[in-house]
């Protein structure tokens, strides 16, 4: 008798803790909207801050080259000012990137206008 209270005591309490150390917070991070071209959606600059928070928090829950580039992309199109280090960051975690090898040219060669620098766009 003594050993069967012992024993449901000890696998209420080891149940128990093993519970309460198991609960944590359920974030629901839902996959935001694509970031597509200007030349097919614009929106204003506040929306592309939003989008670009977005696709941060997805990419630090669910890390992938498509999130990224999504991310940097809703930088660029924010103006946001770590655009150009977001974009080095990418092309060093994914060298093969199209994305990233397009946009680093586009860069290098003055055809994006990045917020902090005094270049304009070719014309």
């Amino acid at each position: 008798m003594k050993l069967t209270k012992l024993f449901l005591i000890t696998g209420f309490f080891c149940s128990s803790l093993f519970l309460f150390a198991c609960q944590h917070e359920i974030k629901t991070i839902e996959r935001p909207e694509k970031i597509v071209s200007k030349r097919e959606i614009v929106y204003d600059t506040d929306t592309y801050v939003e989008l670009a928070k977005l696709w941060k928090d997805y990419y630090e829950e669910f890390p992938s080259e498509d999130a990224y580039a999504n991310w940097m992309y809703a930088t660029r199109y924010a103006d946001l000012s770590d655009y150009k280090s977001l974009l080095e960051n990418g092309l060093k975690k994914y060298p093969a990137n199209p994305t990233f090898l397009y946009l680093s040219a586009m860069t290098k060669h003055g055809f994006i206008l990045i917020s902090n620098d005094k270049t304009r766009f070719r014309k």
